[in-house]
């Protein structure tokens, strides 16, 4: 780091002997997303504190598969990125700085993607370039519930779940609690 009017030096951050690079600082300023090309030459997603005393880079989503291009949600409580996991670059999103699941954002291909400034959508373009892509999420934490019979409700951010669901003969649901049918008919 160094000062915006050149004073003073600058302070590395990392120390790596492998590639990196910044995608994104909180709007708090408390933490860094980067990726870093593993020695597999996959590129993993790793966070970096700012603030603390504690400045040491931690993963923060690292698979066999390339993660990339993070960003921050406003509110700093999740975060967009990119992945090759399904077998073409999509838009993912999860809970930073974890736990909790991802979510696929994108359903045809992706280059980049980013929470709008309200935190209530997620922009992105097509991998062809060709459209820009507006998906409206609900960033309030998610919420499953369900009566003995299957009927569920899920609150919260869902992608393409809902979409993939409803296209589905079948659909497993995980819920965190069981609740009367008279719960889940009134809502």
């Amino acid at each position: 780091r160094t000062s915006v009017d050149g004073s003073g030096g600058e302070e590395r951050l990392t120390d790596s002997p492998h590639q990196q690079f910044l995608h994104d600082v909180s709007r708090d300023g408390k933490f860094a997303l980067f990726s870093q090309v593993s020695p597999s030459a996959a590129m993993d997603l790793w966070f970096l504190p700012l603030t603390s005393g504690d400045r040491k880079p931690r993963p923060f989503l690292a698979t066999r598969f390339a993660e990339w291009g993070a960003r921050f949600s406003p509110d700093g409580r999740w975060v967009t990125y990119l992945s090759n996991e399904s077998g073409r670059d999509e838009v993912y999103v999860r809970p930073f700085p974890g736990p909790g699941g991802r979510w696929q954002v994108s359903i045809d291909g992706a280059d980049f993607g980013f929470f709008a400034g309200n935190g209530r959508e997620i922009f992105y373009r097509s991998s062809d370039g060709t459209r820009i892509m507006s998906v409206e999420v609900q960033t309030e934490r998610l919420w499953q519930r369900a009566d003995r019979e299957g009927n569920a409700q899920i609150w919260g951010l869902l992608g393409v779940q809902k979409e993939a669901a409803f296209a589905s003969r079948r659909v497993i649901v995980v819920v965190e609690e069981l609740v009367d049918e008279s719960v889940i008919r009134a809502d």
